[in-house]
């Protein structure tokens, strides 16, 4: 049975994510809908960092491709959200949309991708060894988060400052160099429905970080 209680690894990951959207200077809340919806994103980035740390940390499996269908879930979301919003943002996903939205088209696309491939037998076989597969999906689970990414930061919405860069920078080394953070703070397999959880309450607290005025 999974633990009901994530490791200190995921939160650590989505908090760090918090932190760099509220490191920018003169950020405003562009209201807790829209927010919210971009929150479910930049929770799917996290998610997907967590994913390279876990699969490093050896955990199993099958706690990896759950987690993996929560981030799709995420991604999904986010994009709805954003419909339901407003129908006209569909012009966003035409020919001559803004260069952030096909990042974060082709990003939504890898990350079906690996999902369909992890799962079927028949295209794992296809590899000349479960290791040559391994590394087609890393490098392909690499493409995924440089696009979304590049879906994040080519907007300009909400990372800006060099605070908020070096806070994703850190980020990425943490998904680049694994073993400098699980040395430290392990990694363990637990419910998805637990990681889900994580991944709303951090779409929640950014939009409240934005929208809340404290007295």
């Amino acid at each position: 049975m999974p633990h009901s209680v994530p490791d200190r690894l995921s939160p650590g990951i989505f908090a760090t994510v918090l932190l760099m959207v509220n490191a920018g200077s003169g950020r405003v809340g562009a209201g807790w809908v829209w927010d919210f919806a971009n929150g479910l994103g930049f929770s799917a980035m996290a998610g997907l960092i967590y994913l390279f740390m876990q699969h490093s940390a050896g955990i199993a499996t099958r706690y990896h491709r759950a987690c993996s269908y929560v981030v799709l879930l995420l991604i999904v979301a986010h994009a709805l959200f954003f419909l339901l919003i407003d129908p006209l943002l569909l012009e966003y996903l035409k020919p001559g949309a803004p260069a952030y939205m096909w990042f974060g088209v082709i990003g939504f696309l890898l990350i079906i991708l690996l999902i369909v491939t992890a799962d079927r037998l028949p295209i794992k076989r296809s590899f000349v060894s479960g290791a040559a597969f391994r590394r087609w999906h890393r490098r392909l689970s690499w493409l995924a988060l440089l696009a979304i990414i590049g879906h994040v930061t080519i907007s300009g919405l909400y990372i800006r400052g060099p605070v908020q860069f070096a806070l994703l920078a850190l980020l990425v080394v943490a998904a680049v160099l694994p073993a400098l953070i699980l040395r430290w703070v392990p990694a363990r397999g637990f419910s998805s429905a637990v990681f889900f959880v994580l991944a709303v309450f951090l779409a929640l607290g950014l939009a409240a970080s934005l929208n809340v005025r404290l007295p």
